[in-house]
């Protein structure tokens, strides 16, 4: 945690399927403006996916995506408001 910057940065490998070897780069951050404060967040991933065996293999990956983005935003999700609040408590 950066508080002079109000930054808050994490890295995390994934290290149990179905996403085992995935890596998470972030940073969460404070901006004051003239109303208040903008709170942002930039991201990036790398993920291994293995290659597809059968027919429609691109359909097979965007599944394999879909499935991992719906729990992760959950998660991030929650994480990122108890942040906040914690934030806006100081």
């Amino acid at each position: 945690m950066d508080e002079q910057n109000k930054r808050f940065s994490l890295f995390a490998t994934y290290l149990a399927p179905p996403f085992k070897g995935m890596t998470v780069n972030a940073s969460y951050y404070l901006t004051s403006t003239e109303s208040g404060v903008k709170y942002s967040l930039d991201a990036y991933t790398q993920l291994y996916i293995p290659a597809p065996e059968g027919a429609n293999p691109q359909q097979q990956i965007a599944n394999y995506i879909s499935s991992g983005q719906k729990g992760a935003q959950q998660y991030l999700d929650k994480v990122m408001l108890e942040l906040k609040q914690s934030l806006e408590k100081q």
